[in-house]
C-alpha cells in the first residue's frame, strides 16, 4: 500500500469518526430536550391489546388493526412482561 493511499483511508477514517460523533451527540441533545426521535409508531397499541384481551386469534387482530402478525405477537410479549413484572413487584 502507497503513503498516498494510507492517508486517504485514514483521513476517511477519521472523518466516519468525527460525523458517528456529531451524530450521537446531536441524539443525545435532542433526547434530553424531550424531543421524539425515531419513526413514529404506525400500530394502534390499545386496539391490539383490546382485540388480544377478547380472544380475537392473531392473525383476525393483525387484519383488523391492519398491522403484520409479527407486530400482534410482539405487543403480546410486552403484555405478558408487564404482567410479570407485575406480579414480582406484588410479591
Amino acid at each position: 500500500m502507497k503513503d498516498k493511499e494510507l492517508k486517504e483511508i485514514l483521513c476517511l477514517e477519521c472523518w466516519k469518526n468525527l460525523v458517528s460523533q456529531r451524530a450521537k451527540l446531536a441524539h443525545a441533545r435532542a433526547k434530553s430536550k424531550g424531543v421524539a426521535v425515531g419513526r413514529k409508531k404506525s400500530i394502534n397499541s390499545d386496539q391490539i391489546r383490546e382485540l388480544l384481551e377478547k380472544k380475537i386469534p392473531v392473525d383476525l387482530v393483525a387484519k383488523i388493526a391492519k398491522c403484520s402478525i409479527r407486530s400482534v405477537r410482539a405487543e403480546q410479549s410486552l403484555i405478558k412482561a408487564n404482567f410479570r413484572s407485575h406480579l414480582q413487584k406484588s410479591q
